[in-house]
């Protein structure tokens, strides 16, 4: 016996295999007629409709006669079938509508049309839209992956999020998750880096932080950004551009000779460079006193391994660039051991400016200086003047012609929109490159060993 089961220009179901070849000419030259549901083309060929009105057909051939207990089963087999293409239409149509609604959605609110494209999810799904703040996630993944992985997406997060594969990349799903009274967003991100976690070496997460229901287009390119970031990151996820480590988005081999050879001088006493590597990292984040403290050393101590380092360094640490500069190459060749190959000694020494010139870096200190440049006030002025000063408040609020209380003021609005603690060495180092790259109101100056520090032009 051969089965068939075919809708117009293609084939549902068969079986053997061949049963299309054998009952292809039967369905061509057979017209099905609405008010006859059954047909005979030649002996032992029965092809019937699923439906009185559907172009759906069950052929079925063999080489005996059918009885009228056979025609009968035939009949309720159709039936039922009918029954199962009919949901399938049903649910891909439904399931169209669906897709179509929330991708309309989505532009909408991209284009700030937020009443909008909470109308348009009003019946779909009640109340998802009403927040005034959301956050974006964006996960990549290849193009086989990607229908799999948004069913998922849908799956573990569809009733708290609005889940739709990115129509202008065919390897995207973007994710729009509003936050209301209650912030689910760690559970969302969870579910999400879980899922990634288990596409494969090719897939990857990035998200933004919180921002206005109007302000959704900025926030998917901060997602967007951290997308990119987070294929230098172990786990492939970036869930925050704010989050990101400087350090990690460095081109790493070029990153760590810089470094080495900014420090030889330091390393090329073994007892003199683990006292040094053990003090200098706290010694330049901290006051000499709290430094001591959380060494566990003498204050005159800490107080004389630094200068003593600033001394073969020939460096000033009492100028914020060179104090940062050198704490970065410290974290760089902490991180792991730094042991320059023969070859790379041979190569042209990279320089920090070309090190802050990486795409990935470039992205990270966009992101951080947008709102700052955004807002009223002339915060980058602010920023620049008190590193300027070696990030002493009162001689820069009197270059600014602002009081002290302002200065403050506008540090705390910096310190707010960059996420960064300007109380701490990493905070304002961050701030420092992140101004660096987007205004290139800082230069960075040629040091004695061939590399380059920092200074405020």
């Amino acid at each position: 016996m051969q089965v068939l089961v075919s809708a117009p220009e293609r084939v549902l179901a068969a079986s053997p295999a061949t049963a299309a070849e054998q009952l292809a000419q039967a369905i061509i030259r057979q017209s099905i007629d609405g008010n006859l549901p059954e047909a005979l083309y030649r002996p032992h060929t029965q092809l019937i409709s699923l439906a009185p009105a559907a172009d759906t057909v069950l052929a079925v051939a063999r080489r005996t006669p059918f009885d009228e207990a056979d025609l009968r089963l035939l009949r309720h087999a159709a039936k039922l079938l009918g029954l199962v293409d009919q949901a399938n239409r049903e649910y891909r149509a439904a399931s169209g509508a669906c897709h179509s609604a929330r991708s309309a959605a989505l532009e909408l609110l991209l284009d700030g049309e937020v009443d909008k494209a909470r109308r348009v999810m009003a019946k779909l799904a009640p109340g998802l839209l009403d927040a005034q703040t959301a956050r974006v996630f964006v996960v990549e993944t290849t193009q086989a992956r990607r229908d799999n992985a948004t069913r998922r997406c849908t799956t573990a997060i569809g009733r708290q999020s609005l889940v739709v594969p990115d129509p202008r990349d065919e390897r995207r799903i973007l994710v729009v998750h509003p936050i209301g009274d209650e912030d689910t967003s760690a559970e969302v991100s969870a579910e999400l880096t879980r899922l990634v976690g288990t596409l494969g070496a090719d897939s990857c997460l990035g998200g933004s932080g919180i921002y206005s229901m109007t302000l959704l287009a900025d926030a998917l390119q901060e997602a967007l950004t951290a997308q990119r970031i987070a294929v230098l990151q172990p786990d492939c996820v970036a869930l925050s551009v704010h989050g990101a480590d400087l350090v990690s988005l460095l081109p790493q081999t070029d990153a760590q000779r810089w470094a080495c050879r900014l420090l030889q001088p330091l390393m090329g006493d073994a007892s003199q460079w683990e006292s040094m590597r053990e003090t200098l990292p706290t010694a330049l984040a901290y006051p000499y006193t709290v430094a001591a403290r959380r060494l566990h050393l003498h204050r005159n101590t800490v107080m004389r391994r630094t200068a003593r380092a600033a001394k073969v360094l020939r460096v000033d640490f009492g100028r914020v660039g060179d104090r940062i500069g050198v704490a970065l190459a410290l974290e760089l060749v902490t991180q792991r051991d730094c042991v320059p190959s023969q070859s790379a000694r041979a190569q042209p020494l990279p320089s920090l400016k070309g090190l802050l010139a990486a795409p990935q870096v470039q992205a990270w200190a966009q992101t951080l200086v947008r709102p700052v440049q955004e807002d009223r006030r002339d915060l980058v002025s602010t920023a620049r003047t008190w590193l300027a000063f070696d990030t002493r408040v009162e001689p820069a609020a009197r270059a600014l012609g602002l009081s002290e209380v302002t200065v403050r003021s506008h540090l705390r609005a910096v310190e707010t929109h960059m996420q960064r603690d300007l109380a701490g060495l990493n905070g304002i180092r961050d701030l420092y490159f992140a101004l660096h790259v987007v205004t290139g109101e800082f230069d960075l100056r040629p040091h004695p060993s061939g590399q380059d520090l920092c200074v405020v032009a």
